[in-house]
């Protein structure tokens, strides 16, 4: 096991994660379509992957 493997797959598994994320993300958006809540939304998934800056 190689470090260097180790970590390219865990950032390619990040970057899929975050794509998928994207994807629920406008799914439930087109679906409710929630315009008010949208950016309460979008607070909360980024707290909840801690990309709160």
């Amino acid at each position: 096991m190689e470090p260097p493997k180790i970590n390219r797959n865990r950032s390619e598994r990040n970057h899929y994660f975050r794509r998928r994320t994207i994807k629920i993300f406008r799914y439930v958006v087109v679906k409710f379509k929630i315009h008010d809540n949208i950016s309460i939304a979008v607070f909360l998934v980024m707290r909840l992957f801690g990309v709160v800056t």
